[in-house]
């Protein structure tokens, strides 16, 4: 974790730099919803794990869509520094067994035509997942990067689309029932975010 830290100062460190002289900067507060593809695997997991501890899971609920907020400051030159947070996702089951994740990351981009009214740009930091839940053991970091193209820069309201990757993890328990005995020691290592699509309104 200290590492992941180190490596994201660092970053943001050599953007700086790059960006030398470049006075002017402005800040931009990205809002939208993402669509993540690997939430399915954590659906699946406490699914199979409910089922090994002989509950029913028909009426168990999860939310593949989760709000995101992704602020950042754009240089002149087309470098950009930010952070995010999101997409929120959570399980409800009526087991009472819940699961939450809040994805945080620090990233740099850069915007190939900083002061044109449409822009694509491409992104690349670090992530990790503030988790918690009945079947969750630990979150490790990843790396996270992703390519989208912004419209209406000049105005005031804008909007966006990403398609971005995210390689962090989390570590679950795995249950199994053998020969109508619960095994709990298993580990499942899923990455949630994995593909994610966004659609945002730009402030």
């Amino acid at each position: 974790m200290k590492r992941w830290v180190a490596v994201c100062l660092q970053l943001v460190v050599v953007l700086l730099f790059a960006s030398g002289s470049s006075n002017a900067a402005e800040w931009r507060f990205p809002l939208g919803l993402t669509y993540v593809s690997g939430f399915k695997d954590v659906v699946d997991n406490y699914k199979n794990n409910l089922q090994a501890r002989g509950y029913d899971v028909s009426t168990s609920w999860a939310v593949p869509v989760g709000l995101t907020f992704q602020p950042y400051v754009q240089f002149e030159n087309g470098l950009g520094i930010g952070a995010g947070v999101g997409p929120f996702m959570f399980i409800t089951t009526t087991p009472g067994y819940d699961f939450y994740a809040v994805p945080v990351n620090v990233n740099a981009r850069f915007t190939f035509l900083p002061k044109a009214n449409i822009s694509p740009y491409i992104r690349a930091g670090g992530s990790y997942h503030i988790a918690g839940g009945d079947f969750v053991k630990q979150s490790k970091p990843g790396f996270l990067g992703g390519i989208g193209i912004e419209f209406f820069r000049t105005k005031r309201v804008g909007l966006g689309l990403e398609a971005s990757y995210d390689s962090s993890e989390i570590t679950f328990e795995k249950d199994k029932k053998v020969a109508g005995i619960l095994n709990t020691k298993g580990e499942e290592n899923i990455k949630p975010s994995s593909f994610m699509f966004t659609i945002f309104i730009i402030f």
